[in-house]
């Protein structure tokens, strides 16, 4: 009975989350576009430059224009921006206290509001999974059972990734909450998405032992690895991209739990 009480509080946050990104359509629309389809051109610009003057970086153009529609598409729904900030803004104005009083555990609020408003950006990854479609038409053989199979382990990954995304914010978060320059962290929230997540270099470009790390590291397991999965339309590469995911979300959920408490600790000391 608890557990169906608390999936309905989740996911009323969920919905209550996503209203929000929708009303503010102008925003979103101008966000889709600016920050979703520009970084894509500007990518196929200079890949089909690159490709032009015959140069070979191991792979063909399609697959790699492919994998940026997917690893800029992810990079809008797996944005952890807005849990370091709103959090470190609760902590700061002193709003946090009606969120610890709910039923619901806070970190549960904040993972369903983020999983809830990232269900609006599904619709670059439906437009991104049409564009590849179109570019690089299926195989004859290929059924509606092996579609949808596709479709189904492509939602699992989606959404691992997602809850991957929120723990290392919430991570980050929890570590800045008490300074009064939260926006350094979240400028290196951002760096750290864009290099190690594979938005500037797939990571199988990367040479020498910076393969290795630019592979595995869990900003990779947010971008790079679904992407990889998506562009490569092989399910067996999923396996690998949610073990890895699910590994960093248990390590990153400790580490957040352990700040949690300290922080609990620290709030109430000062009479929070």
């Amino acid at each position: 009975m608890l557990a169906i009480t608390s999936a309905r509080s989740a996911l009323a946050y969920a919905r209550a989350e996503a209203r929000t990104m929708i009303v503010d359509r102008g925003a979103l629309a101008v966000d889709m576009v600016l920050a979703t389809a520009v970084p894509i051109l500007l990518q196929v610009a200079v890949w089909s430059a690159i490709f032009a003057s015959g140069s070979d970086v191991g792979i063909d153009l399609a697959s790699l224009i492919s994998y940026y529609v997917f690893v800029v598409g992810l990079s809008r729904i797996n944005n952890g921006y807005d849990v370091v900030e709103q959090f470190s803004e609760a902590v700061h104005r002193g709003t946090l206290d009606p969120h610890l009083v709910r039923p619901l555990p806070y970190w549960l609020q904040r993972l369903a509001g983020f999983v809830g408003g990232s269900t609006v950006y599904l619709v670059v990854m439906v437009v991104a999974l049409g564009i590849d479609v179109v570019a690089r038409p299926l195989p004859r053989d290929v059924c509606v059972f092996d579609i949808l199979a596709f479709l189904l382990v492509a939602l699992a990954v989606l959404l691992v990734s997602q809850v991957l995304t929120f723990f290392v914010a919430f991570t980050l978060a929890l570590l800045v909450a008490w300074s009064t320059r939260p926006d350094l962290a979240l400028s290196l929230l951002i760096l750290l998405q864009t290099v190690l997540g594979g938005t500037v270099l797939p990571p199988g470009l990367w040479g020498g032992s910076l393969r290795w790390f630019m592979t595995h590291n869990p900003f990779a397991y947010m971008l790079a690895a679904p992407a990889e999965f998506l562009s490569s339309r092989d399910v067996g590469l999923a396996i690998p991209s949610l073990l890895g995911a699910l590994a960093y979300i248990a390590i990153f959920a400790f580490a957040s739990w352990i700040l949690w408490r300290v922080m609990m600790r620290r709030f109430e000391g000062v009479g929070g």
